[in-house]
C-alpha cells in the first residue's frame, strides 16, 4: 500500500487497543482522513510493531540530520552553455540577458540577476547551478549571501558607468557603449552602432570616451 504525500499540514501517527478484542491498532492521520492497519493481538505484536516505529524514525532522523535538497522545477537556476554563456531561470521562466539570445558573460554575474530577481519577485526557492551535462550544484549560499536582511539584492561594489555611456577599450579607438557596469565582476558592453557586437571587459581594460580620442 502507498499514499502520495500531498502536502499536509496534518501527519500524525498513533498507536492504541481495543481492551475488548485486544486488537492493537496503527492509525495514520491526514488532512484527507484516517489509515487505519490492524497490526496484532499480542505482546509480540506489540514489541514488533513497537520495533518498527523505532526503525522508521531512526530512518526519519538519519534522512532528517543528513538533509539535503534536491533541484524542482520551480526552483531559480543558473544554466551553463559553453555557447552562449550563462543564462537565469526562475519559477520554469527564461530571462533574457541585455544581449537577447546571448547569455551572461560570467557565473558571477548570472548568479547576481538571479538573486535580484528573487529578490524583486518576493520569490525565495533553492537555487542551482546546472551544468551544461545536466549536473547540479547548490548556490543558495552564494544567493543569500548577495541579498540584505529585507531580501532585496545588495548594491553592486564598484559601479563607474552607467548604461549608454561611451568608453574605450584598451588598444581601439572606436568607441563601445556601456549595456551594464557589474562593478568589480566587470562590465558589459556592445560597439557603438551595432548592438550585436559585444565585448565583458573590467574596468582595468576601459576609460571613458572622448570625442578627441577619435582624432588621435
Amino acid at each position: 500500500m502507498q499514499a502520495d504525500y500531498k502536502g499536509w499540514e496534518t501527519l500524525f501517527f498513533s498507536v492504541d487497543r481495543d481492551m475488548d478484542t485486544g486488537t492493537i491498532t496503527l492509525t495514520i492521520t491526514t488532512d484527507d482522513g484516517a489509515i487505519r492497519i490492524d497490526a496484532g493481538q499480542s505482546d509480540d505484536d506489540a514489541a514488533s510493531l513497537r520495533d518498527n516505529l523505532k526503525s522508521a524514525s531512526d530512518g526519519a532522523g538519519q534522512i532528517a540530520d543528513n538533509w539535503q535538497d534536491i533541484p524542482e522545477e520551480d526552483d531559480g537556476y543558473v544554466t551553463e552553455d559553453n555557447r552562449s554563456g550563462y543564462g537565469v531561470m526562475l519559477e520554469r521562466t527564461h530571462h533574457d540577458t541585455p544581449w537577447g539570445a546571448r547569455g551572461y558573460p560570467s557565473r558571477e554575474i548570472a548568479t547576481y540577476e538571479l538573486a535580484k530577481l528573487m529578490g524583486d519577485s518576493g520569490v525565495f526557492f533553492n537555487s542551482w547551478l546546472q551544468r551544461e551535462r545536466g549536473i547540479t550544484d547548490p548556490i543558495s549560499d552564494d544567493i543569500n549571501a548577495l541579498l540584505d536582511d529585507e531580501g532585496k539584492v545588495k548594491p553592486l561594489q564598484g559601479v563607474r558607468y552607467e548604461c549608454g555611456d561611451e568608453v574605450l577599450i584598451g588598444g581601439y579607438d572606436y568607441p563601445y557603449v556601456v549595456d551594464k557596469d557589474y562593478g568589480t565582476l566587470g562590465v558589459m558592453l556592445h560597439i557603438s552602432g551595432d548592438p550585436s557586437i559585444t565585448e565583458f571587459e573590467s574596468h582595468e581594460n576601459l576609460k571613458p570616451y572622448q570625442e578627441e580620442d577619435c582624432d588621435e
